[in-house]
């Protein structure tokens, strides 16, 4: 191990070329400078010195710390910083570094502890570095920390390019050796110090590559971000607990995280698997077990002393797997560890918390969908190009990359559109991998893991929390246990800890992915509870909704918006009435929710009403209310994506309208006046698109009784949108009239403020020419709340901005718009073809607008909106006017051939 210094010029490695900066020099701020010189230290035996003696000890290290300032300062370095019991410094001269090590080491050993003198190990290495925020980072800052790492106390190693700038220190050569996160060889030498010890053991660093981590044999898939957060977290906390639901994929991230990570530790990362122990009893034997200590025949508690002892000065990383079942006996021994490991890190997984001092937690969510449907595709055995099935797949499994997993496997004798259609029974589907550990073989066996871990009251939770069909307040919680919440708050927090229920904390709401809850919910089938559970579900939630008003439900308000969020539930309660024949309890779930329908995108309240109906009689308030729902909510169908042209059935359609018109006839309040308005704006649609004389006049006397019952109403929000829905149809034919009516709906004039009503509004404006009309639709479109508001707010502004010479303008925003125009139903889809027709025409382009305003015309009688209606008449009128009979008759029918699809592609190409 002994010799002279003389090395072969091609021997410096570690990208450090051997030349000596220039004095003076310093590195570049936030970039890499000339080379420094980097000395780190570390005290030998720290932590049985702690254990022995703390007060002795905080002594003793103070003087250190003095002492290694003041030798580096007077050495013309300075310290960077300090870490557990060790100083990193910067020179710009090697040869001051050097000197700065001597005398370290002299004055070092005068310090005592308990006889003798104080063993502080030493590294160093000159190479260029990157300076961040006063900190140094880069292979150079590495091999300098790794040398430091690999030397005992009282001894100073350092790099080949190191010693040979400082030629003088009589270097002893100690061989070659590797290091962990360096990708060469490296040339190592001891710097000899007179009146100080010069033989030492073999250097103790672990070479790279010896980790013992399992070499996975799939590819390791999204979690990139997760991987980073933890290998961020373990620089600033010496536990940290990756937490998540059965199957979410913790021990595989936790080993990518440990050979991402290797180049951090220098002695290496272990991963201690506790699926196969059964007793806390044998975690201490395990753990030596795995480092590979012989404590055969010793004690749990000598075990661990052992396992303490061997890893109280090494930097390791120690993952351990599959803690949740053997928690309190984990949590003991990590606390151990902890305090007897300064430079140990811990990364866990478990189903939940450690909960030891100073843990930090990774909750690992779901995989996005992107993430998910690369897992499948990459587990799949065979091809699968249908994209959008398995987008379906990965988003009803949650994320879940062991269900998802699992249901890649199934590929190789199913199809992907039969494996969809197959995942309501997901527990029988997903079963397969005999190379698993039991509890992951199935999905099933996943789930019963983790349900055997909870107790009693949290098992009893869990199930009853699958009546929730989607998020929910901890309110409702606390009902649905009536008249005994007590401890909800203590079961539920345990369940989110556990990553059984997900809590979000920006709304404070919770939910049960929707894996979990098919399982909770055939746990509660076992359990018999399932009958008064959801009618105890069904309860919590028509209390939800007579809190608030009928007309903030009814109609689309800021109170409908809010209760959107919860539409799932309000359906499931509505669907569990009307499933127990519970007549009467469904229609006064039912009568109050066309608004929050419309604005959570569902068509169910007509379909609803018409059941209700059926059972309940004609004759009572209740059931005038359901009528009056079902005629508001069919002028919220627009909005539906799956919505349609004409009437199935308009013959019994208009039956329904006329003993609805006769109801609202024979009362007197807000609700009638609206509701007849409602009857005129369906009476209109069929009327309108069939061209039937008698039909539009129906309408147009509902239209005119409402109106005159509106004004002399109080304002309510019943009298606002019964003047809104008469200015839209007064459109037509008075547009004077229709932009009275609308100024009061919109609140212009004391009434009611509506967005909807503002949008026809500004379209109103627009027709008459009105400068204001821009300014008006602009602000409609930044307020509205259904597609119906949105897109007449767009028609108003693009029409303006043609209106004003601004063509350029008009054809963006219809461009910008295509992605609102994909998710929403035809109605609305050939509003804006409308529209669009309407600005060809502003560009003198007849034969273009002729065309599209043929595939806007082909879907049947009712194909559009009123306000479209009354647009297409006008634009209509125009293109007869441009070109001649037979050429515009052709146009329509090309327009008719491509359809909507196919205009609005056109369109957005324009």
């Amino acid at each position: 191990m002994g010799g002279e210094l003389n090395p072969a010029p091609e021997a410096a490695e570690a990208g450090t070329p051997p030349m000596a900066p220039a004095r003076g020099g310093r590195p570049d701020a936030g970039g890499v400078g000339a080379p420094c010189t980097f000395l780190f230290t570390d005290v030998e035996g720290h932590s049985a010195m702690w254990a022995e003696d703390e007060g002795a000890t905080v002594g003793v290290l103070e003087r250190h710390d003095a002492t290694i300032a003041t030798v580096v300062g007077e050495h013309r370095g300075r310290v960077v910083k300090y870490e557990g019991d060790g100083v990193m410094a910067v020179f710009d001269d090697p040869v001051d570094a050097v000197d700065a090590a001597r005398a370290a080491q002299e004055q070092l050993r005068e310090l005592e502890w308990h006889g003798e003198g104080l063993r502080v190990r030493m590294g160093l290495h000159v190479g260029p570095a990157f300076e961040r925020d006063g900190d140094y980072l880069g292979p150079s800052v590495i091999l300098a920390a790794r040398l430091c790492d690999a030397a005992h106390g009282g001894q100073v190693v350092a790099s080949e390019p190191l010693a040979l700038l400082a030629p003088d220190a009589r270097w002893q050569a100690l061989g070659e050796h590797r290091f962990r996160g360096v990708a060469h060889a490296q040339r190592v030498f001891q710097l000899p110090i007179d009146g100080l010890p010069a033989a030492f053991p073999p250097l103790r660093h672990v070479e790279a590559g010896t980790d013992r981590l399992p070499r996975p044999r799939t590819a390791f898939v999204g979690r990139q971000r997760e991987l980073d957060e933890v290998l961020q977290a373990l620089t600033t906390h010496q536990v940290v607990t990756l937490t998540s639901i059965g199957g979410g994929g913790k021990s595989r991230l936790a080993v990518e995280v440990a050979r991402a990570g290797l180049d951090r530790f220098v002695d290496g990362a272990d991963l201690l698997d506790l699926t196969a122990v059964d007793e806390g009893a044998a975690l201490p034997g395990a753990l030596t077990t795995m480092l590979g200590l012989d404590v055969a025949g010793t004690s749990a508690s000598e075990s661990l002393r052992r396992a303490s002892e061997f890893l109280a000065d090494r930097r390791v990383l120690l993952v351990v797997d599959n803690c949740e079942h053997l928690l309190d006996n984990v949590a003991e021994l990590v606390d151990g560890l902890v305090d007897a490991c300064p430079h140990l890190r811990i990364l866990a997984t478990s189903r939940e918390p450690l909960r030891v001092d100073g843990e930090h937690v990774v909750q690992l969510p779901s995989l996005d969908t992107d993430s998910a449907v690369a897992l499948f595709l990459d587990r799949s055995p065979i091809a699968v190009d249908d994209d959008g099935t398995v987008r379906r797949i990965c988003e009803r499994l949650d994320g879940i990359p062991l269900a998802i997993e699992l249901a890649a496997a199934r590929t190789s004798h199913l199809g992907v559109v039969e494996l969809a259609d197959r995942l309501d029974d997901r527990f029988r589907l997903l079963t397969g991998g005999r190379r698993r550990v039991a509890r992951q073989q199935t999905l099933q066996a996943t789930l019963d893991w983790s349900c055997n871990l909870l107790d009693r009251d949290e098992r009893r939770l869990l199930r009853r929390l699958s009546a929730f069909a989607g998020s929910f307040p901890l309110e409702w919680v606390e009902g649905l246990e009536e008249p005994d919440p007590d401890g909800v708050v203590d079961a539920l927090g345990s369940l989110v800890d556990r990553s059984m229920v997900v809590h979000d904390h920006e709304s404070g709401r919770y939910r049960l992915l929707e894996t979990v809850r098919l399982y909770a919910g055939q746990l509660l089938v076992d359990a018999g509870e399932a009958h008064e559970v959801r009618s105890r579900h069904r309860d919590v939630m028509v209390g939800v909704l007579r809190r608030h008003p009928l007309e903030a439900t009814m109609l689309a308000s800021s109170t409908s918006r809010a209760l959107a969020a919860s539409y799932p539930d309000l359906r499931a309660a509505v669907e569990w009435s009307i499933g127990n024949g519970e007549w009467e309890v469904a229609a006064d779930l039912v009568h109050r929710l066309p608004g929050v329908a419309a604005l959570a995108d569902r068509p169910d309240v007509t379909e609803w009403v018409d059941e209700v109906l059926r059972h309940l009689g004609g004759d009572t308030d209740l059931a005038f209310r359901c009528m009056a729902a079902g005629v508001i909510a069919h002028s919220f169908e627009s909005e539906r994506p799956d919505a349609d042209g004409g009437d199935p059935s308009p013959p019994r359609t208009l039956r329904r309208l006329a003993a609805v018109e006769r109801r609202a006839r024979e009362r007197d309040d807000g609700l009638a006046t609206l509701t007849l308005m409602g009857v005129a704006l369906y009476y209109a649609g069929i009327g309108l698109g069939a061209g039937d004389a008698g039909i539009l006049g129906a309408s147009e006397a509902c239209r005119q009784e409402a109106i005159a019952r509106a004004e002399l109403d109080p304002p309510t929000a019943w009298r606002s949108y019964a003047l809104g829905i008469g200015g839209i149809l007064a459109l037509a034919d008075d547009v004077v009239r229709a932009t009275e009516l609308l100024r009061l709906a919109s609140g212009r004039d004391g009434g009611f403020a509506n967005p909807e009503y503002l949008a026809a509004f500004a379209l109103a404006l627009q027709m008459q020419g009105d400068p204001d009309a821009l300014t008006c639709a602009t602000a409609a479109r930044g307020r509205a709340m259904t597609g119906y508001g949105l897109f007449t707010a767009l028609t108003a502004e693009v029409l303006a901005l043609a209106d004003d010479g601004d063509v350029d303008a008009a054809r963006r925003e219809l461009a910008e718009a295509a992605p609102d125009v994909a998710k929403v139903g035809p109605m609305l889809r050939s509003s804006y073809v409308i529209t669009a027709a309407g600005v060809a025409l502003a560009t003198g382009e007849p034969d273009r607008a002729s065309r599209w305003l043929g595939a806007a015309s082909g879907l049947g009688d009712t194909f559009t909106t009123p306000t479209a209606f009354v647009l297409y008449g006008r634009f209509v009128s125009e293109v007869r006017a441009a070109l001649s009979a037979d050429h515009a008759r052709r146009l329509r029918g090309e327009g008719r051939a491509i359809g909507l699809d196919g205009a609005c592609a056109e369109i957005l190409r324009w």
